[in-house]
C-alpha cells in the first residue's frame, strides 16, 4: 500500500495559542487511524490542521506526496481530502438536497455531472432519500450524522477526516454509522477517525495512535496484543508506549 497521508512533527493550535506540540504519523492508502485521546487532548485540532483550517507552527503535513503548506481549505477539499466535523456542522434551514449540493460546490460540476453522484449518495443513505425535501434541523440525531457524512463524501475525496461520529448517538444508530464507516473502507478510502469510544473506533481501526496534551504518546497495530490495555494506560497518561 502507498503513502497517502504523512503527518511529521506537527505543532498547531489557534492563533498564538499552541495546542498540539509534536505529533507524527502517517496513513496508508485504504487505512483506518484511529486517533484517540482524552477531551482536549488535541485531537480536533490535528484534523483541523489537516484540512487547513489552523494554522501550522512547526512540522508539516503531505497528502499523496505533496507538501499541504499553506494550502487554503478548499483546495484540500478539491485534491481528495473530506472533513465530517464534530456536532454535524450541517446548515439546517437547508434541505437534505441543497445540503448535499453544497457538498459537491467545491468541484463546480453542472447539474448533468452532479447527477450521479446524488444517485450515489442517496444509493449510499437511503434514509436520507426519503427525506430529501427535508429540512436539516427536522432531521433525528442519526440522521443528521449520515447526512454529514454524505455531505463530506459528495467530492470523492480519498481520505476521509471524521470527528467524533457516534457523539449523542443512540447505540443503535452509532451502530449503523460504525457500518457506514466500514462500507467505505471497503471501497478503498482512507479514514482518520476521532472517537471517544475505544470500543468502536478499534473494532474499525488498523492502526491506533494516542495523544495526550498535545503529544503523541502511543502508536500501534490496532490488531497488536494487548493493545487494548495499552490504550487504557495511555488514556490514563501512565507512560509513553510504541508497540510495534
Amino acid at each position: 500500500m502507498s503513502e497517502i497521508l504523512k503527518v511529521d512533527s506537527l505543532a498547531t493550535g489557534y492563533g498564538d495559542l499552541r495546542v498540539v506540540w509534536d505529533v507524527s504519523f502517517s496513513v496508508e492508502q485504504g487505512e483506518v487511524l484511529a486517533l484517540l485521546g482524552r477531551n482536549g487532548a488535541g485531537k480536533s485540532t490535528i484534523l483541523r490542521a489537516i484540512m487547513g483550517l489552523n494554522a501550522v507552527h512547526k512540522g508539516s503535513i503531505e497528502y499523496d506526496g505533496d507538501d499541504l503548506g499553506s494550502l487554503p481549505a478548499y483546495e484540500r477539499v478539491s485534491r481528495g481530502l473530506g472533513f465530517v466535523q464534530e456536532g454535524k456542522r450541517l446548515i439546517g434551514d437547508m434541505t437534505v438536497d441543497e445540503n448535499l449540493r453544497l457538498g459537491a460546490n467545491v468541484k463546480r460540476w453542472n447539474r448533468r455531472q452532479l447527477a450521479p453522484r446524488m444517485e450515489w449518495a442517496y444509493d449510499m443513505f437511503p434514509v436520507l432519500r426519503d427525506r430529501r425535501s427535508s429540512l436539516a434541523a427536522m432531521l433525528s440525531g442519526g440522521q443528521q450524522q449520515m447526512l454529514g457524512i454524505a455531505q463530506a463524501l459528495m467530492p470523492e475525496p480519498r481520505l476521509l477526516l471524521v470527528d467524533e461520529p457516534s457523539a449523542g448517538l443512540a447505540p443503535a444508530i452509532v451502530g449503523d454509522v460504525l457500518d457506514t464507516l466500514a462500507r467505505l473502507q471497503e471501497t478503498g478510502m482512507s479514514i482518520v477517525l476521532v472517537e471517544q469510544s475505544v470500543d468502536f473506533a478499534l473494532s474499525l481501526a488498523s492502526h491506533v495512535v494516542v495523544v495526550d496534551l498535545g503529544h503523541l504518546v502511543f502508536s500501534s497495530r490496532a490488531d497488536a496484543p494487548g493493545v487494548r490495555a495499552a490504550v487504557r494506560d495511555a488514556y490514563l497518561g501512565r507512560s509513553e508506549v510504541e508497540a510495534q
